[in-house]
């Protein structure tokens, strides 16, 4: 192997090659990063369970509290990776759930506008108001 693959592959293991890692997979998906390396680190070695952190059953992972919004001091927990991927699929589901109800037109019937939520609080706009009312 050469010698710069080698270093890499040695980087990419230290507790910084991982922080790195980690904050490109958060930006790639779109999610803020508002953590230092050192409060990062300091978050891991409080837990103790930076020996056991990985990807798979049994193994520990730092999540956002409830799948949502930033990585940041506030917003992180380390869990097991069973329990983050069941609050992940929890949340998607619920998502989907709350589209259809206010896609379907079924908000409309239950009372009418003024005791819904507007269709704006959840990103849809507001021209899709007028073609739900009846």
């Amino acid at each position: 192997m050469p010698k710069y693959e080698q270093y890499t592959k040695d980087y990419q293991k230290t507790p910084k090659g991982r922080f790195v890692t980690q904050k490109a997979s958060a930006t790639r998906r779109g999610i803020p990063w508002e953590l230092s390396f050192e409060d990062w680190w300091k978050i891991w070695e409080k837990s103790g369970k930076w020996e056991m952190r990985g990807n798979r059953a049994g193994q520990f992972c730092m999540a956002r509290i409830g799948d949502e919004g930033c990585y940041s001091k506030d917003n992180i927990e380390i869990k097991l990776l069973e329990a983050n991927s069941r609050e992940i699929k929890k949340n998607k589901k619920t998502k989907k759930l709350k589209e259809e109800y206010w896609t379907s037109g079924e908000a409309v019937f239950q009372g009418g506008w003024k005791k819904c939520q507007p269709l704006e609080m959840f990103g849809y706009p507001s021209f899709l108001r007028q073609g739900l009312q009846h």
